[in-house]
């Protein structure tokens, strides 16, 4: 990383407030010298998310994540390292120089996306301004698609024909390899590459920044499968991807609604009809991820899939990630055989907006579309009808509300609220009985105690750190992470003895290692007056473990030695056996005084 691009970074840290990053997302409370708030990436009841405005730093102490400023912008708004420093260098007034770098894995994403901008770019041309373009437009033009759109939404063109995008790549100097991880070209069999969308219009899928991570193909004549998209990578995960979404956030939080429908032509028709606040899950089941994603913008959204079986199905599918993140969505029943692209371009975007105004709670349509289909003439057919609500309405996290819907859902069977309640608790039981413990959010495997307290005295008492690597503990360490993170803290504080959390973290580009490091630094544990006693405590304790493993290694090689003649040998580890064990006995009486 260059210099210039480093003294960037550390001058968006200096200039930006983690306390206003994060409240301009979710509500903070003064929590002392602390702030508060329930965490947004997880559901909990209890706040347990905290932020340090003098540290600089985020924990959760119900998941475990934990951070710095990027840490909790890439985290939130699913960017990488270097989007979130450019949106935070813009609001800070930072210029960030160009071809800088970035740390890790960042510099390798930074390629893919380089690569996907290389692909549009070329599908786009393809499809506007080459002869090559011409079925495609004239498909677009069927389909009711504007030019206005097309350009808007970069949509593009693969044309028949297996190499065209290699070749374009092999122009522009692109690494196939990488063009593979994208899934933008596929290896033959022998040797080359070949291009995995052809015949097919482009639809760049981009993040909430405008960065291209993928695209989908749809298909313009008969060949199966009708749409697909590009293969997950470190820049494209679908479940966590929404179409649409890097123009319609603006008009979702002015609506304060989001419009989800299923389809690309669903949302280009819909946009451009004037429903700008609509997006599309990419064709998959909806998931908590893209729930959480937009419900950043808005907690009011309607669901408008498609009016088939299918669409119904998934329809009713998107109740689960819903009700996990509190969400109360509605639904729209458009007439059989019509899907939002084709209601507006017939009906008109008058409908559209009448139907959208008797949306129902989506909970209720799943309840009267369940009793419509089953049996209530029989009891097998009532208790098929139980065993399907049942499930959903637990799922209810208000008991007031819960209560309601199974009164209502009692009266339509004919059964008392007590034998639906009961019945359901039995079955819950013996699933639970049936199934296995989940592991807990956010647990992690447990550092050598010693070592991490170690680690943690450094970080927030910084008058001990030349003591503790005078004293050569950090070699002794069993963990490389922690050994690796006291030789940050030692480097930061050479270079200035009043380095911070925030420091360390820039260094550090593993979540999982930045989450221990905001929960060390919020967690205050080790007093001023009793750090120096606690920190020798703790190189005593490295000390003494190192020497039991060196011991326990002697002991292999001595019964190893003990078989063959080789009394020499013997004797001078047994000699050495003995200098640990005095030198471990040394320690531990100290340790006693």
């Amino acid at each position: 990383m260059s210099g210039d691009f480093s003294e960037a970074i550390a001058a968006v840290r200096d200039r930006v407030n983690i306390v206003d990053v994060i409240s301009q997302r979710i509500a903070l409370k003064k929590a002392g010298k602390n702030y508060r708030a329930l965490c947004p990436f997880h559901h909990e009841k209890t706040p347990s998310f905290m932020v340090n405005e003098e540290k600089q730093i985020f924990h959760c102490f119900g998941c475990g994540a934990g951070g710095d400023v990027f840490t909790f912008l890439m985290r939130y708004e699913n960017l990488s390292f270097y989007d979130a420093l450019i949106e935070l260098a813009r609001s800070a007034g930072v210029s960030i120089p160009k071809g800088g770098g970035s740390r890790g894995e960042d510099q390798k994403r930074e390629l893919l996306f380089q690569i996907n901008e290389t692909a549009a770019d070329y599908f786009h041309a393809n499809l506007v301004s080459k002869k090559v373009g011409s079925p495609a437009r004239e498909y677009l033009a069927r389909r009711g698609i504007r030019q206005e759109t097309i350009e808007e939404y970069r949509l593009g063109y693969a044309p028949p024909g297996w190499t065209n995008l290699v070749s374009h790549f092999r122009r522009k100097s692109v690494d196939p390899a990488l063009a593979q991880t994208l899934g933008l070209i596929i290896p033959r069999k022998r040797q080359g590459w070949y291009d995995q969308f052809r015949n097919r219009i482009i639809f760049p899928i981009m993040n909430t920044s405008g960065r291209t991570v993928g695209f989908g193909g749809g298909a313009i004549d008969e060949t199966m499968p009708k749409y697909m998209n590009s293969a997950e990578s470190a820049v494209y995960k679908k479940s966590q991807s929404i179409y649409g979404i890097q123009t319609a956030g603006r008009e979702i939080r002015q609506r304060d609604s989001v419009l989800l429908v299923e389809g690309y032509f669903d949302l280009l028709t819909l946009h451009q009809s004037g429903f700008r606040n609509a997006v599309a899950p990419l064709g998959t089941a909806l998931t908590r991820d893209q729930v959480r994603i937009m419900k950043r913008y808005s907690r009011n959204f309607i669901v408008l899939f498609d009016s088939d079986e299918a669409g119904i199905r998934a329809t009713f599918r998107s109740l689960d990630p819903f009700m996990e993140e509190e969400i109360h969505p509605r639904t729209v029943s458009l007439p059989r055989g019509y899907d939002p692209d084709s209601f507006v371009r017939e009906a008109g975007p008058e409908a559209l907006a009448k139907a959208l105004e008797r949306a129902v709670p989506l909970v209720d349509a799943f309840i009267d579309y369940t009793v419509k289909r089953g049996d209530l003439g029989s009891v097998a057919g009532k208790v098929e009808i139980g065993r399907a609500v049942m499930p959903v309405l637990k799922k209810l996290r208000d008991p007031l509300e819960r209560r309601l819907y199974v009164r209502s859902l009692s009266e339509r069977l004919g059964v008392t609220e007590g034998d639906l309640v009961s019945s359901w608790g039995r079955r819950s039981a013996e699933t639970r009985r049936a199934g296995t413990p989940e592991a807990r959010a956010g647990s992690q495997p447990p550092f050598p105690a010693s070592e991490e307290d170690l680690v943690e005295l450094m970080l927030n008492h910084h008058g001990l750190i030349p003591a503790v690597f005078e004293s050569g503990v950090i070699d002794d360490f069993e963990s490389d992470d922690l050994r690796r993170i006291a030789g940050i803290v030692k480097r930061l504080f050479e270079t200035r003895d009043d380095f911070s959390v925030g420091d360390v973290l820039g260094d550090v580009s593993e979540e999982r290692l930045r989450s221990r490091i905001s929960l060390w630094a919020l967690s205050e544990r080790f007093e001023e007056q009793k750090a120096e006693r606690a920190a020798a405590d703790c190189i005593r304790e490295v000390k003494i473990r190192r020497l039991k493993r060196t011991q326990d290694v002697l002991t292999r090689k001595i019964k190893d030695v003990e078989k063959t003649d080789q009394t020499d040998r013997l004797n001078q580890l047994l000699r050495e056996k003995q200098r640990l064990s005095d030198e471990e006995r040394s320690l531990r009486r100290s340790q006693a005084t």
